[in-house]
């Protein structure tokens, strides 16, 4: 999660808050989906562009931006600079 932009590696309900749009997770969902996450939704793992709700969003455009998973991204983040000693944080 943290590789691919999350703040933390725990669920959160952040979407609408500090600038976290249901575009940017979706963007970040697609790019769990490329190291081999599913997204799960009524008790099945679909693709997250097929997801009721998240369909029309514009990160499942043709051409939109997805992040490339990074363990920069992830040792060089927020929660990483907070608790280096979590194993998540771990290089």
């Amino acid at each position: 999660m943290l590789e691919c932009g999350y703040a933390t590696p725990y669920p959160t309900r952040k979407i609408g808050r500090e600038g976290f749009t249901i575009e940017k997770h979706v963007a970040t969902l697609r790019c769990m989906e490329s190291l081999g996450y599913g997204y799960t939704q009524d008790w099945r793992v679909v693709p997250v562009c097929e997801a009721k709700g998240l369909r029309s969003s514009s990160s499942c455009l043709p051409g939109a931006h997805v992040p490339v998973p990074s363990a920069r991204l992830r040792l060089e983040g927020r929660y990483c600079a907070a608790f280096p000693s979590s194993v998540a944080c771990s290089p």
